[in-house]
């Protein structure tokens, strides 16, 4: 899956904001090295998330290809590119490995015996917003704000966009009857 990222989130709007420890100097003590590995996903990412490439997302979203001519389009290109990374990225990397091992010794094991192991299929996905990508993608555009007391936008404060969806969402037909199935008859 490497390389299947674009690496040009330092879009003309900004940098996204990215959390990097430091110490109590106020250095990095992330290593630079270890920062570069944000931009690409890594072998075996595809098995813990439903990924979509960046530009099925746009078609998702858009209804339609990107245009060179078009800096949002560009723009939401990158914000797709960033959404997916912060999703790869979001697992820890022990996990993706054991998953991949996992994988590879079903297929090892199933081999010997003459057998094809039974996989679920990973894709097609519908042609939709089914994964949350609007939401997402207004965190990116939101965390470029100006903070009050930061160059960008805090998280608590971005996360505001995405408890709002879930409480919208809560109160549709749809929300309310996922309520009762996950959360007993109260409501």
């Amino acid at each position: 899956m490497k390389g299947l990222f674009c690496t040009n989130f330092a879009h003309s709007h900004g940098r996204f904001p990215r959390h990097v420890p430091t110490n109590e100097d106020g250095f990095d003590q992330q290593p630079i090295k270890e920062l570069q590995h944000y931009s690409q996903a890594c072998n075996g990412d595809h098995l813990l998330l439903p990924f979509q490439c960046d530009l099925c997302v746009f078609c998702n979203l858009k209804g339609q290809n990107p245009t060179s001519r078009h800096l949002q389009d560009d723009f939401l290109l990158c914000c797709i590119c960033q959404v997916n990374l912060d999703a790869v990225w979001g697992r820890e990397l022990g996990m993706v490995d054991s998953m991949l091992r996992s994988v590879r010794q079903m297929i090892t094991v199933c081999q010997k015996v003459e057998l094809e192991p039974t996989f679920p299929p990973l894709g097609p996905y519908p042609v939709s917003n089914s994964f949350g990508y609007t939401v997402a993608i207004a965190m990116m555009v939101k965390s470029l704000d100006p903070g009050g007391y930061a160059q960008h936008l805090q998280f608590e404060s971005i996360r505001k966009l995405c408890a709002m969806f879930s409480n919208m969402y809560m109160v549709l037909r749809l929300g309310t009857s996922s309520l009762r199935l996950f959360g007993g008859d109260t409501l």
